[in-house]
């Protein structure tokens, strides 16, 4: 099937468009709930009541606002590390973002099938799994070439990230004050505490370590996309995502989690400014290009 020139700029329109929308996947669940549930605009359509077991617990988590704030950034953690794995296929590292990838998968299906408080969310299981996975990658990507000292810093700097969505595991242990004992004391928590008690407005340490994890996992994977889809015609709206996710976390560091800073309206517009600046340069790019094109 042969596409016309107008075709193929609907489809990259259409591209793009996906890639900003994905951006906001991350704080969406601010948009349609509030600590007390969705939002009255939001539409009824049962999804509440169905995923809420007897005890009023949406698939084992606190509230309906926490489930879709932690599924959907899991949903933005595959969608981003996978796209970046399909743009990547001639990189050294391929084989590798096959780890994040498979594991950002992995706590989708923990969560929908309300696996989280089981065996299966346990975190030496998941280093199990990294590890399983480590060794498959390597071994085909050695069936190619061998590693080098590049390839195996680069492999490394994958492997650590693919372990920022649960390092808080690794770290501090659930129900207890800190680190675990075999972590050494590097002063970070009692320079992030506060007079209140709180780390950087976070009630313990753990909660703070998830959440930055969180979303450090969510901009390393925006970057890589953005910087090997370099061949793509939508790869500068790659940028929305980059710009939000790097955006956030300086907002978790400075203690502006509970302020104007962090509210979904905020992020709408550094979102929206990015792409009005990114529609203009479109714009005068494929002017001047049409310009040159009559010339000649």
């Amino acid at each position: 099937m042969i596409r016309t020139k107008s075709t193929i700029e609907i489809l990259d329109f259409i591209k793009a468009m996906m890639v900003v929308g994905l951006s906001s996947l991350p704080y969406f669940h601010g948009l349609l709930t509030t600590k007390a549930g969705p939002k009255d605009w939001v539409p009824d359509i049962g999804l509440i009541n169905f995923i809420t077991d007897s005890e009023g617990y949406p698939l084992g988590f606190s509230n309906y606002r926490v489930f879709l704030y932690t599924f959907l950034i899991h949903v933005f953690f595959f969608v981003v590390w996978l796209a970046w794995l399909k743009n990547a296929k001639n990189r050294s590292y391929y084989y590798a973002l096959y780890i994040p990838v498979i594991l950002s998968g992995f706590q989708i299906a923990l969560i929908l099938f309300n696996l989280r408080y089981t065996q299966f969310n346990d975190v030496r299981l998941k280093l199990g799994l990294l590890l399983i996975l480590l060794v498959i990658c390597a071994f085909l990507y050695l069936r190619k070439e061998p590693f080098s000292w590049r390839t195996s810093i680069k492999w490394l700097g994958i492997v650590l990230a693919a372990m920022l969505p649960f390092i808080h595991d690794v770290l501090t242990t659930r129900g207890l004050d800190g680190v675990n004992s075999w972590v050494p004391v590097l002063g970070i928590e009692d320079a992030l505490t506060g007079t209140d008690g709180k780390i950087v407005g976070f009630k313990t340490y753990r909660v703070f370590i998830y959440t930055l994890g969180l979303h450090l996992f969510a901009h390393l994977g925006s970057l890589g996309w953005f910087m090997d889809a370099y061949r793509k015609k939508y790869r500068a709206w790659i940028l929305v995502p980059v710009a939000i996710t790097l955006y956030q976390l300086p907002v978790i560091i400075s203690n502006w989690s509970n302020t104007s800073l962090n509210t979904p309206s905020v992020k709408l517009y550094i979102s929206l400014g990015i792409c009005i600046l990114l529609a203009l340069n479109f714009f005068f790019n494929n002017k001047v290009e049409n310009n040159k094109n009559q010339s000649i």
